[in-house]
């Protein structure tokens, strides 16, 4: 069963790199820089 009170583990672990600035990308000065690091 899944809850949509409590995030996963996956979840969890991306908040935590979040709030202490890892793997975080940007801004982007244009759509098209955001483009390119999501095609990267």
């Amino acid at each position: 069963m899944v809850s949509r009170r409590e995030p996963n583990d996956v979840t969890l672990e991306a908040m935590r790199q979040a709030e202490d600035g890892e793997d975080l990308y940007g801004p982007f000065d244009s759509i098209e820089a955001l483009k390119e690091a999501l095609d990267a």
